[in-house]
């Protein structure tokens, strides 16, 4: 009898559990960027957390978005924006861009100078 009891409660936990981590997964680590798409950059400014919101729409899959708009709310990002260029990369989830985002771990820009002889030359191009 006793042996019946503890399974009629540890399956639908064990169900329940099961079902809590998928949605988990699905909203904070599952890709942000559809498949078969390139690594795209955000270059944010000095913005607001609409603002960010959306430059992150157009690139990203809608249930990561609001997975990250849901670890935004509840952190302090909103207040502490820093600007700079962002890789988000496929296969990256909604946490890691948050964490980057909010860590401002930034990706570097590529700046090539032409070989110019004078400062004139320099600024014509």
């Amino acid at each position: 009898m006793k042996h019946s009891c503890v399974r009629n409660y540890l399956i639908p936990a064990g169900i329940c559990l099961l079902v809590i981590l998928g949605i988990l997964y699905y909203y904070f680590f599952s890709a942000m960027l559809p498949s078969g798409s390139a690594t795209k950059f955000v270059y944010i400014d000095n913005d607001n957390i609409d603002s960010v919101y959306a430059k992150l729409t157009p690139h990203c899959s809608p249930h990561a978005l609001s997975g990250f708009r849901t670890l935004t709310r509840h952190s302090s990002y909103g207040e502490h924006i820093k600007s700079g260029r962002y890789a988000i990369k496929p296969g990256q989830g909604a946490f890691v861009v948050f964490r980057h985002l909010k860590n401002g771990m930034q990706e570097p820009v590529n700046l090539t100078i032409p070989s110019v002889r004078t400062l004139d030359r320099l600024s014509a191009e």
